[in-house]
């Protein structure tokens, strides 16, 4: 358990600063200030300490993809890059997220 109260907060808290990044990047053309520092959190990574210390590598995957996906998406939700969502794509959202869950309990 404490396997994943160490990687998994980090993990969020990475990626919700690599979206607001992203969003930065994203709003501002003209700069490329925030394209840089995305590229340099880069070289900050989970994946190869989970990979290394994993007992599971197949789930702890599972979970950090979705860590990786929740975090990105609900961050730049907040941020208002979904107002512009159709109908269609948000759709296309839900499927996606009941196919992770029925991966999920493909899984099991």
């Amino acid at each position: 358990m404490g396997f994943y109260l160490a990687w998994v907060p980090i993990a969020i808290v990475i990626y919700v600063i690599n979206a607001m990044l992203s969003k930065w990047a994203n709003d501002f053309p003209d700069t490329w200030k925030w394209v840089i520092i995305i590229y340099l959190m880069q070289f900050v990574s989970v994946w190869p300490f989970v990979a290394k210390f994993s007992k599971n590598l197949v789930f702890d995957s599972f979970l950090f993809d979705m860590l990786i996906f929740f975090s990105y998406f609900v961050t730049l939700l907040v941020m208002g890059a979904g107002s512009k969502f159709t109908t269609v794509q948000w759709f296309g959202t839900i499927l996606l997220i009941v196919g992770f869950v029925i991966l999920r309990i493909g899984g099991k």
